[in-house]
């Protein structure tokens, strides 16, 4: 993926990774938001401002624990998890329609 959005001008400055398997109750797998807090503690980000895009209740948890907004997309595993998404969460079709509702959504 790095490789890709590099290829576009988009230039990632840090990945951060949970290695871990959901059984293993880590405190860095989504939701808990372990590697959301050292992303803006590196690199100065505020959280509320941030969007996750995601096909699982967890993404959009992962958001909202920092004050930020989470957002669900049908595709991926997305249809199978609809019915965890609580209401007003807002919820596109892909990641393409998600992209321009955020990018519509900005000041």
């Amino acid at each position: 993926v790095v490789d890709v959005l590099r290829q576009e001008g988009v230039a990632i400055t840090e990945v951060y990774c949970c290695p871990h398997e959901r059984s293993e109750g880590c405190r860095c797998i989504k939701p808990n938001p372990f590697f959301l807090n050292a992303a803006a503690r590196d690199h100065g980000v505020d959280l509320t401002g941030c969007f996750s895009i995601g096909d699982h209740l967890a993404d959009v948890e992962l958001a909202q624990s920092v004050g930020g907004t989470g957002v669900f997309v049908l595709t991926g595993h997305g249809e199978a998890h609809r019915a965890e998404i609580p209401s007003g969460v807002p919820v596109f079709q892909d990641l393409v329609d998600a992209a321009e509702w955020i990018l519509d959504s900005a000041p």
